[in-house]
């Protein structure tokens, strides 16, 4: 039943955090994720406290996180690109080199990203199917008045998936980083009109109480497909 309309901006934020870690100040590789990752959590969980302790919409909450992030990550970067020198290649080198797809010869890539990808959905759909967590998060979107009175802890349920969706986007914008090897303020542009179109596509209501990972990766092979196709033709 929640939304939140920051996490592009987040995603280029984070990308700007990591590159500039390792880059200019010479944090190392890991330090720098670190940083970027944790960057993202705390942000969150900035917006979840006040989402979940106040009566605001979170779709007005996260619309002036989506522009506070912004502002971030252009002071930092100076409004300008912070290009890195392939520290972060490791993630994006091919785990079946030399294999191609026998039908039409094309090199076949399986970059650790996708590997990360898969594994990071898997523990998603465990977590939402089989855990006390998983269903009082189905719970509280269903009915938080309902979810309370049955002995949930709306507030801190609420304010833990902001934070573990902190943690996802912190993931996915250094995963971004590595394939284009530059922070901008670009990188997560848009990108929360996608994640959005791809849930809602996946079968998860808006209003809250339904969908799981299985239709959303539905949803993200699905628009994933039609931009790859794109950019091919």
């Amino acid at each position: 039943g929640g939304i939140d309309l920051s996490v592009g901006m987040l995603a280029s934020m984070v990308s700007i955090v990591v590159s500039l870690g390792i880059s200019r100040w010479h944090f190392g590789v890991g330090p720098s994720i670190l940083l970027g990752v944790a960057s993202a959590v705390a942000l969150e969980t900035i917006m979840g406290f006040i989402i979940s302790r106040t009566r605001i919409e979170p779709f007005i909450i996260t619309l002036g996180g989506m522009i506070s992030f912004q502002g971030i990550a252009l002071l930092l970067s100076n409004s300008r690109e912070v290009v890195m020198q392939g520290e972060l290649n490791f993630l994006t080198t091919n785990l079946i080199e030399g294999a191609r797809d026998p039908v039409t010869g094309l090199v076949l890539r399986i970059p650790p990203y996708v590997l990360a990808f898969f594994v990071i959905a898997v523990m998603g759909g465990l977590l939402l199917t089989y855990t006390k967590y998983g269903r009082r998060i189905y719970a509280v979107g269903t009915n938080p008045r309902a979810a309370f009175l049955a002995g949930i802890d709306v507030r801190n349920m609420r304010l833990s998936v902001y934070m573990i969706q902190g943690l996802l986007v912190g993931i996915g914008a250094t995963m971004l980083l590595a394939r284009i090897n530059t922070g901008i303020i670009t990188l997560g542009q848009g990108l929360e009109i996608d994640t959005i179109a791809m849930v809602v596509i996946g079968g998860t209501a808006l209003s809250g109480g339904r969908g799981n990972i299985v239709g959303t990766l539905i949803g993200v092979f699905f628009l994933g497909s039609i931009a790859n196709a794109m950019n091919m033709l």
